[in-house]
C-alpha cells in the first residue's frame, strides 16, 4: 500500500482498527473446503469431472471411493463443527465460516465437492450444509463465501457465488476467501 501510496504522491491515515487500542487482533476462520472425508457422492463427483486419466480428479476419486467404503459406520474426521460451535464462544469469541457455492459457472477439479444438500452430522442428527450455516449465523458466527477456484479473475462470478450462498442463509454476506 505504501508503495502505491508513493507513485500517486498520496498517503493513507494509520488507524489502529484493532479494539482497546491494541497493536494487533487476530481473525479466526475456516475455510470450508470440505464438509466430509468419507462422502462417497463427493467421491464420485469428483471422479465425474476427470478431464483425463491421469488427472487429479482421477487419482483423488478412486482414493476417495476406497477412503468412504473403509469408513462405512465410523464417525467421519471432518465432523468438526459441533466442536468449534461449542469451543469457541466460551474462549470468548465467534469466528468466520467460508463456504464454497454450489454451482461455479466453471468448476475445477480443485474445487469443493459438496453441495448446500449435502447432509452430515451436528449435534446429533443429520442436517444439510444450509442448515448448518443457518444454525451458525443463528448463533452468532460469521459465513461467507470461500470463492471457487477459477473465480479470482471474474468479479461477474464471484458476485453470482455470494449470492448462492446469500440464498441459502437467507441473509447477505459480507466476507470472503480466495486461494489466490
Amino acid at each position: 500500500l505504501d508503495a502505491w501510496c508513493d507513485a500517486r504522491h498520496t498517503t493513507l491515515p494509520r488507524e489502529s482498527r484493532c479494539p482497546d487500542g491494541a497493536r494487533f487482533a487476530a481473525a479466526l476462520s475456516h475455510d470450508v473446503d470440505d464438509v466430509a472425508l468419507h462422502s462417497l457422492p463427493q467421491a464420485l463427483r469428483l471422479l465425474s469431472q476427470a478431464p483425463s486419466l491421469g488427472s487429479y480428479a482421477v487419482r483423488g476419486g478412486l482414493t476417495a471411493v476406497a477412503r468412504a467404503m473403509l469408513a462405512l459406520g465410523r464417525e467421519d474426521p471432518y465432523a468438526n463443527f459441533e466442536r468449534w460451535v461449542e469451543t469457541e464462544p466460551g474462549a470468548g469469541f465467534h469466528s468466520t465460516f467460508y463456504f464454497y457455492a454450489p454451482a461455479p459457472s466453471r468448476r475445477h477439479e480443485y474445487d469443493a465437492l459438496y453441495r448446500l444438500g449435502d447432509t452430515l452430522r451436528f449435534e446429533g442428527h443429520g442436517v444439510t450444509v444450509t442448515r448448518l450455516m443457518r444454525t451458525l449465523a443463528g448463533r452468532g458466527f460469521d459465513v461467507g463465501l470461500h470463492g471457487s477456484y477459477l473465480s479470482h479473475r471474474d468479479a461477474r462470478e464471484l458476485v453470482e457465488q455470494k449470492g448462492q450462498i446469500e440464498r441459502a442463509l437467507g441473509a447477505q454476506i459480507t466476507g470472503t476467501r480466495q486461494h489466490f
